[in-house]
């Protein structure tokens, strides 16, 4: 990778969706600076912009180009008003993430070793699956022919009809975007790079959630975090678990389902309804729901799944029903998504 492609994958996967996470947290009412946060919701935001962009985009025929230029403007022009808002607020949020080291657990140093270590061994090794022969060659295909899921991926042919269960679940559109604004190879960017980010996340979201169960009790949540290594990394004793495919293949939009966006809906249902949060971590809520559809069709139905334990959970301890409104709202987009299938196939 050169010196500008690295500043590039830096820009559009760390700064933008700190930035664009912020404007979202901009909003909310508790515990609303925790840099983990910004970028959850940032990387969410992505998610849901993506799948609301590529979807129609793709039935209509248009060019990767056109997304991608589309995509970076909205970012872009969300990053700015980001700035704009939170022009005192960021630098609380830096210090504030600089110090929380202070009461950095000596144990913490090996969360942190062992997270390296998972990257590492995504960054230096190299495992071959056999999903990628549609997931990652559909971003390869996109960017080469400058098209939305225009040709097999397998032939190389122009498609007479759409597999609607991928399309539907456009995720591949999101490294192919990524691929073409960074100008690095999709398939590099599927195995090796995005996966940095994609186990960095992972672990931000778990530590969210131990500091929602421990009441931001530090040692407690370096605890946690040294139990969810451990297990990641001696959990995958088969190939359908989901610690194997977070230590694996996390560039495939099945695996950052259960590796990330489970734990986030759990994370962002229990701080929404147990710590009264406002509309916009509902609106957070809508986006994971978002993310949860363009990542794959499973979630489709998981993640709506997943936020109706967590709601009839909270109606039997609290009895507020209004709940069960404000919950139906953020499954929207993977209802949409549910009823385009169904229409479409």
């Amino acid at each position: 990778m050169t010196i500008q492609q690295i500043v590039l994958i830096l820009l559009w996967m760390l700064l933008v969706p700190f930035l664009a996470g912020s404007l979202v947290t901009a909003f909310m009412k508790s515990e609303q600076d925790s840099f983990s946060l910004q970028y959850l919701c940032g990387i969410l935001f992505m998610f849901m912009l993506t799948l609301v962009l590529a979807l129609p985009m793709i039935f209509m025929g248009s060019k990767l180009s056109t997304l991608a230029i589309i995509w970076s403007i909205v970012l872009l022009v969300v990053c700015i008003l980001s700035m704009i808002v939170n022009r005192t607020r960021l630098t609380r949020i830096i210090k504030e993430t600089v110090c929380s080291f202070e009461k950095f657990p000596w144990y913490g140093f090996i969360v942190i070793v062992l997270i390296f270590f998972q990257i590492f061994m995504y960054v230096y090794f190299q495992h071959i699956d056999d999903d990628d022969a549609f997931f990652v060659a559909s971003a390869v295909t996109a960017v080469d022919t400058d098209s939305l899921f225009h040709y097999n991926t397998y032939t190389g042919l122009p498609e007479t009809s759409f597999e609607m269960r991928y399309v539907i679940s456009p995720f591949p559109m999101f490294t192919a975007v990524i691929s073409f604004l960074t100008s690095i190879h999709a398939a590099i960017l599927a195995h090796t790079v995005l996966p940095v980010f994609w186990v960095l996340l992972a672990y931000m979201v778990y530590y969210l959630l131990g500091a929602c169960l421990f009441k931001n009790d530090v040692r407690k949540i370096y605890l946690f975090l040294l139990f969810a290594c451990f297990l990641n990394i001696f959990g995958g004793s088969a190939v359908y678990m989901s610690t194997h495919f977070m230590l694996v293949r996390i560039w495939q939009g099945k695996s950052i389902i259960a590796s990330v966006l489970i734990p986030a809906i759990a994370y962002l249902a229990v701080r929404t309804m147990y710590q009264k949060g406002n509309w916009a971590d509902w609106l957070a809520l809508c986006f994971a729901m978002g993310g949860a559809a363009l990542l794959s069709s499973m979630g489709i139905y998981l993640a709506p799944l997943t936020l109706g334990i967590l709601t009839v959970a909270y109606l039997i301890s609290h009895r507020k029903f209004k709940v069960i409104l404000y919950a139906a709202v953020s499954c929207l987009p993977c209802i949409i998504s549910g009823i385009v299938y169904i229409i479409m196939r």
